[in-house]
């Protein structure tokens, strides 16, 4: 009996750990200029209750992804060389995968908008073939 009661404790804490890691989400998306242009270079923070969580930097063609991160209110920070270009709430309800956001850096002001997962693949793949496309100098 007591291996039984054992067994289902570990079993119940188990579960609960799969529980709480699936529904952790990752931020991923593109930092962007006013023009769409993408802010290669560009950091992104993500910082809670004052403390910064992770600081990831954008690659070539603006696209960042950071760590996993559990469901709340997050202040998502973009910097350029030491200057910050703008920052902004966000709520990450956590549902698991990833999620998808076009930070836009606007004047001072940060921008976010939320795009599914195909609408940003096939921006990235457009953006691609365009870049293939243009006239090597």
């Amino acid at each position: 009996m007591k291996k039984i009661a054992n067994y289902l404790l570990l079993l119940v804490l188990t579960l609960q750990g799969h529980a709480a890691f699936a529904q952790a989400a990752v931020l991923t998306g593109k930092v962007v200029d006013a023009a769409n242009k993408p802010l290669w270079g560009s950091v992104v923070r993500v910082n809670k209750d004052g403390h910064m969580l992770t600081e990831v930097r954008a690659g070539e063609d603006g696209v960042y992804t950071t760590k996993p991160f559990e469901r709340g209110a997050y202040n998502i920070v973009v910097q350029m060389e030491g200057k910050e270009l703008g920052a902004k709430k966000l709520f990450f309800d956590a549902a698991g995968a990833k999620k998808y956001y076009i930070l836009r850096v606007v004047k001072d002001n940060l921008e976010i908008s939320k795009m599914d997962e195909d609408a940003f693949n096939e921006t990235n793949l457009r953006e691609r073939r365009d870049v293939q496309k243009r006239p090597k100098r």
